[in-house]
């Protein structure tokens, strides 16, 4: 960009997008002389918009989960924007879920492997509950004839 011009006067000029970015330009600076989130979210990361105070309800028009989560958005914060099955998709846990609100039934409603909840510590009950019933799943995934006792009969255990 040419020396001895204010930020303002050099945007005026009518560089374009990439050319003010290539210059230095970052979203915040182009958002604050005018540019929209529509003219900017093909040049700038999810990130970088978050970062130029663009809202979360602007951002899901132009990006989907995997590249909000990648700008630091929770599982809380995505949860009224994007299904169970795209958070999940885009990689966050079932913890972040849980937190997020998510039960058990709606994580088994969306195939969540029950093995992920075993190692989260859910006892053979919980899931079981949620609607996790195949005894040889539960099994798959690490419970044991002891956890699941109550939750089957003995010729369904054997």
């Amino acid at each position: 960009m040419p020396p001895g011009y204010t930020d303002s006067e050099i945007i005026a000029a009518g560089y374009s997008i990439p050319q003010l970015k290539s210059g230095g330009f970052d979203a915040l600076t182009l958002s604050d002389n005018g540019y929209s989130l529509s003219q900017l979210y093909t040049h700038y990361t999810a990130t970088e918009l978050k970062a130029a105070n663009f809202l979360l309800s602007e951002l899901k028009v132009y990006f989907n989960a995997t590249e909000l989560k990648v700008a630091l958005y929770t599982a809380t914060e995505l949860k009224p924007y994007f299904t169970l099955q795209q958070l999940i998709d885009a990689g966050y846990t079932a913890t972040e879920l849980i937190t997020a609100q998510y039960t058990l039934v709606n994580l088994y409603e969306v195939n969540y492997p029950v093995s992920t909840l075993y190692t989260l510590n859910y006892t053979a009950t919980e899931v079981y509950n949620a609607g996790y019933v195949v005894l040889s799943d539960l099994k798959t995934a690490g419970y044991t004839a002891t956890n699941v006792k109550t939750l089957f009969t003995l010729q369904e255990l054997f």
